[in-house]
């Protein structure tokens, strides 16, 4: 009696090979995408998608050459034609965001009087289609993950999940990088810090707490 084989995954000289879906998987948690951020931009539905992540159905050649330019890789990457990514080149590629020390309402945030310098970040950490800038931590009250004069980079998006990292304005003031929660139309943003002062804040109304974006990476200051 032979073995099965699983459907999902071929077999080449004594390993496995990865599937389209496990590609698309791999690509969008290595760079912290949602799964609704590729369904939205792909104009399918949440099931289907999910079964092209778990290998039930193939995607079609549109959705392959949209996942592609989504994340800036060639086709037959996805398709595990070769494990080298022909455009990853790109992805070593810098580029040079803006600084923002501080974010308030009524102006735009890339104003010139907002920004205090540049930081440089490969592009392969950036997400095409979205605007992205570095915030400058003022406080403690998120130290164990983004010390004070640290950088956050920030996706500009007006919505997150449940547990994100966000940027949000707050009272039509100064922008706080806390940890969001949501519940009809309360939001708690919970401090991430060793100082026991720090609380979470509870705002009743969803427009007291503005989202601005969603925090993505904390790096280290190169001055430009």
């Amino acid at each position: 009696m032979g073995i099965r084989i699983p459907n999902t995954k071929t077999i080449r000289r004594g390993y496995y090979i990865k599937t389209v879906g496990d590609r698309i998987r791999e690509l969008r948690e290595a760079r912290d995408i949602k799964q609704k951020e590729l369904v939205a931009y792909c104009g399918v539905s949440g099931s289907l998608f999910s079964q092209y992540e778990n290998n039930k159905v193939i995607p079609p050649d549109d959705i392959k050459l949209k996942i592609a330019e989504f994340f800036n890789v060639s086709v037959d990457y996805l398709l595990g034609r070769t494990d080298i990514d022909e455009e990853a080149v790109m992805d070593k590629e810098i580029v040079r965001l803006p600084i923002i020390g501080t974010i308030r309402a009524g102006e735009p945030i890339l104003a010139v009087q907002n920004i205090e310098g540049y930081q440089i970040i490969e592009r392969r950490h950036l997400t095409p289609g979205y605007e992205y800038f570095f915030l400058k931590v003022v406080g403690d009250s998120m130290n164990i993950i983004a010390p004070e004069g640290s950088l956050v980079l920030v996706r500009k998006q007006d919505t997150v999940s449940n547990g994100d990292i966000a940027v949000v304005l707050i009272n039509n003031q100064d922008a706080t990088i806390k940890k969001f929660y949501k519940q009809k139309d309360c939001v708690t943003l919970i401090p991430m810090s060793t100082n026991p002062t720090h609380q979470p804040q509870i705002y009743e109304k969803e427009t007291e707490a503005k989202i601005i974006g969603k925090a993505m990476k904390v790096v280290n200051q190169t001055n430009l």
